[in-house]
Parts: structure tokens; C-alpha cells; sequence
């Protein structure tokens, strides 16, 4: 088992109910099943995430493996710096 997988399943043993799946898609991503592209900006959303003093109730993870996990997600991931990325979202049509 890999460590980024074996890091998410610490997560989900103590209390997260998205663990287990995270787990799951992490490993098919590291067989190749699908590529996996990230930036900086989500991964400092998902630290603050779990900073939170509810997330902090809920995964008794300490300031070192929740750094850990956080940083997992890198070794496998292209991480991109979306600056002068120019994304078209289609109209939504309810709102025209």
C-alpha cells in the first residue's frame, strides 16, 4: 500500500466519512486509472480545511499528519500554477 493511500486511511480511521473513498480514488490514480492535477491554491484550501476547529473535533490528527496528508497528494499529482489560466464556464441557463 502506498503511503499518500496509507495516509488517507489514517484520516478515515479517525473520522472522516470521505476517507475511505479518498483512499480508494488515490489508489486508482496511482495505477494510472486517471491522472489527478491540483494546484496550490486547493491545497492550501484543504490545509485550512482541516485546520478548522470542526474538522479538528472530528480527525484528532496531529499539526505533523495533517501536514503529511496535505502534502501526500503532490507525489502523485501534477501540481500547476493556474495563474493566466483563462477558464470558459458555459451560461447557466437559469441565470439568463
Amino acid at each position: 500500500m502506498s503511503a499518500i493511500t496509507s495516509s488517507i486511511r489514517t484520516v478515515s480511521n479517525r473520522g472522516s466519512c470521505y476517507g475511505e473513498r479518498a483512499g480508494a480514488d488515490l489508489s486508482a490514480a496511482h495505477s494510472g486509472e486517471f491522472e489527478i492535477v491540483l494546484c496550490e491554491p486547493i491545497l492550501e484550501e484543504v490545509s485550512a480545511a482541516l485546520r478548522h476547529s470542526q474538522a479538528r473535533k472530528r480527525i484528532a490528527l496531529s499539526d505533523e499528519e495533517l501536514d503529511r496528508y496535505v502534502q501526500a497528494p503532490r507525489y502523485m499529482a501534477d501540481v500547476i500554477d493556474p495563474a493566466g489560466v483563462v477558464v470558459q464556464a458555459p451560461a447557466d441557463k437559469t441565470t439568463n
